[in-house]
């Protein structure tokens, strides 16, 4: 296998997108979430097809208090798995919506 950006790694993602994740993991371990949160973005725009990606990028916006770009990401995770007759992890990402959903509206309700 080549070392080109353009062909698939392991993970059948191109080295680029694979790069893009690592980095994004070293600063979110060093505490830099705003800049991890930017590489991840980039991986999902290298590789707009891919629903894993959309949702870590998901899950790291819950995470770091964005709950507008991670119901955003999530659904297009969402839409992609339906689009790809993909309905055991359509079902999942659904229900974790929902449960955002729920999470936001009880925030909204405590901060009333």
């Amino acid at each position: 296998m080549s070392d080109s950006p353009h062909h698939a790694s392991k993970s059948g993602r191109p080295p680029i997108v694979e790069e893009r994740l690592e980095q994004a993991r070293r600063r979110r371990n060093k505490g830099d979430q705003r800049r991890a949160l930017v590489l991840m973005r980039e991986a999902c725009c290298l590789s707009p097809q891919d629903p894993v990606l959309w949702t870590l990028f998901g899950v790291q916006c819950w995470r770091a208090n964005r709950r507008d770009d991670a119901r955003q990401a999530l659904r297009q995770a969402l839409w992609l798995r339906e689009h790809t007759r993909d309905p055991k992890r359509a079902h999942v990402l659904r229900a974790l919506l929902l449960a955002m959903e729920s999470a936001c509206a009880q925030d909204a309700v405590r901060a009333a």
